[in-house]
């Protein structure tokens, strides 16, 4: 066994909060991929995170989150980006949380999602509440923050929040907004990120 395996073992074992993996599923997990787990668990357990508790269980669960996000759906958790083997290896993966840390927002696996690395410098330190308001009011939004920020921008970010109000609302909302089916639901959603890769990503 190697060494990283061992520390994996102890953490486990040495666990004092809930965790959703069983043992066995965590060493299948890296196994099937030991570079991109190593690689997301040291991001996990970098100097800014040091404050966390229980920093080391909790990385060894993004690690195997993002792990997991590679064998099964590697895509860019707002636009759909593919991603690649090497994209998780040279940080064009970037581990966002989804409430900034900034805001409050707190280092924990139920907090943090895949995106590339430009949906992740586009949202930025936006709150929830923000986003959504450039999505439902952006006159409003653009008028009291971002004046100073480029057209194209403000409407690439108007373009991103849709993506947001994706991820951030329930299911019966997100139809009752668009005025669709939960047939058409996923169909919407993924035309919806295709048109917004083709518009912002082929220039």
């Amino acid at each position: 066994m190697n060494n990283f395996l061992i520390k994996i073992t102890e953490i486990y074992n040495s666990r004092k909060i809930y965790f959703s993996y069983s043992l066995e599923e965590i060493l299948s997990t890296y196994s099937q991929e030991p570079e991109i787990f190593k690689r997301m668990f040291e991001r996990s357990i970098s100097n800014r995170y040091k404050s966390t508790e229980n920093l080391y269980i909790k990385a060894l669960w993004i690690a195997a989150n993002i792990t997991n996000g590679y064998l099964y759906r590697p895509f860019c958790y707002f636009c759909g980006l593919p991603f690649s083997r090497s994209d998780y290896l040279n940080g064009t993966v970037h581990i966002d949380h989804f409430d900034p840390i900034s805001l409050d927002g707190e280092h924990l696996p139920g907090n943090i999602e895949p995106p590339c690395k430009d949906c992740n410098l586009l949202k930025s330190n936006l709150s929830n509440e923000e986003l959504q308001l450039i999505f439902q009011m952006p006159e409003k939004f653009f008028s009291e923050r971002y004046k100073k920020t480029s057209e194209i921008r403000k409407n690439k970010l108007k373009d991103f929040s849709v993506l947001f109000f994706q991820r951030a609302v329930d299911g019966e909302q997100y139809r009752k907004t668009f005025g669709i089916t939960i047939y058409e639901q996923r169909k919407h959603q993924d035309d919806m990120k295709a048109n917004y890769r083709t518009k912002w990503f082929s220039k």
